[in-house]
């Protein structure tokens, strides 16, 4: 199912991008926040950002780059990617 909307990260929790498992994710920074990204291979939230990558303010991951492509440690396919900052932003977000 094809996702399209804005999201919250609350500050301090794993916050999942978009609404199911997918190969790749645009997600862009609306508020100038940096933030860590992480994938797992079920849709329960990270344990740590071990590997992780960052994404500063106002930046936007590509949603063309396949998540397994940019986290090869953790799986092939269809992957969930999360979201953690140390404070409230928000984020675009749209996958197929």
């Amino acid at each position: 199912m094809a996702f399209n909307d804005d999201i919250e990260v609350l500050a301090g929790t794993w916050t999942q991008m978009g609404d199911a498992a997918a190969s790749a994710i645009r997600v862009q920074e609306l508020d100038g926040v940096t933030m860590r990204l992480q994938a797992t291979s079920s849709d329960t939230a990270p344990t740590d950002a071990d590997g992780g990558v960052y994404l500063r303010g106002f930046q936007t991951l590509a949603g063309d780059l396949a998540l397994a492509d940019l986290f090869p440690g953790i799986g092939s396919g269809d992957l969930y990617l999360w979201a953690y900052s140390t404070q409230r932003t928000r984020v675009s977000v749209s996958h197929a």
